[in-house]
């Protein structure tokens, strides 16, 4: 995978909380993040590349992660601090890495399934999105 997708910055997942200025940071969010684009960077095969060269379906792996392991908030009053700093959340670097691995190989299932599945990949490019009108 190329390096084109960057993980989001900590400071977006991070929500104010109250008057005194501390924040709720989500780390496990990052962590999704950071451990979905390391998986797709070991994906060298060409179905993998293609399909997860489309923004929708990293974002579709990534939600389908966070849908499926507990999440880990911190409430912090200077977000920038916390840097990566969050181990309550890579204590669950197992599970997320499990959830991504299932993920990922649902969606490409739903790609091998698909009808003339060699010219639908190959059709694939990172603007594109999969067709799901019969031709």
């Amino acid at each position: 995978m190329s390096g084109k997708h960057t993980a989001r910055s900590m400071s977006s997942a991070v929500s104010p909380v109250g008057s005194a200025g501390a924040q709720v940071v989500n780390l496990t969010e990052q962590l999704v993040v950071e451990e979905a684009d390391a998986l797709l960077a070991t994906c060298t095969t060409d179905p993998h590349q293609q399909i997860f060269a489309l923004p929708s379906e990293r974002q579709r792996l990534i939600r389908y992660a966070l849908n499926r392991v507990n999440k880990v908030y911190l409430l912090v009053q200077h977000p920038q601090l916390v840097q990566r700093q969050y181990e309550p959340a890579i204590a669950q670097k197992p599970q997320i890495r499990q959830a991504l691995r299932e993920g990922l190989q649902a969606i490409v299932n739903v790609y091998a399934k698909a009808p003339k599945r060699s010219t639908a990949l190959r059709s694939l490019s990172p603007l594109a999105t999969p067709s799901t009108s019969a031709s």
